[in-house]
């Protein structure tokens, strides 16, 4: 994808040290069904010639994380307590990934979040995670 505005994503605003870092990150939507996605660029690349895993884990708990930061009503205590990834295909340089996420259930002080990373259509990657918050 040469430009993530034409299919309505819009770059993040306000971003950690690490997403600066390895982004820039993409948003579309809104609240907890906000998808969350990124540019395959060279600095992701493995030596293997294809997108690292780490940045799929990251783009699953950067895009979980904030959904279920949004369900559980933005406390400002919050951190991942599990997050399970199953990979399924590879990912080549210049590909857009992103995550659609679905908070499954939320708890007093628990969120249980499922996620599939996507890249033209395709699944990259099967998630889930849990949430603490205070």
């Amino acid at each position: 994808m040469a430009d993530p505005r034409a299919q309505g994503w819009e770059p993040l605003e306000y971003v950690d040290d690490f997403t600066t870092l390895v982004g820039p990150l993409w948003a579309r939507g809104s609240g907890a069904q906000c998808e969350y996605g990124f540019v395959v660029e060279r600095k992701h690349i493995s030596r293997f010639s294809r997108l690292h895993g780490a940045m799929v884990m990251w783009l699953a708990d950067k895009a979980m994380s904030m959904a279920a930061w949004e369900a559980a009503g933005q406390p400002e205590q919050f951190a991942t307590l599990q997050l399970d990834t199953q990979f399924i295909r590879v990912v080549q340089e210049g590909a857009f990934v992103h995550a659609q996420c679905e908070v499954v259930r939320r708890t007093r002080s628990i969120v249980f979040v499922k996620a599939t990373l996507l890249s033209d259509g395709e699944p990259v990657a099967s998630t889930t995670g849990i949430w603490k918050f205070r």
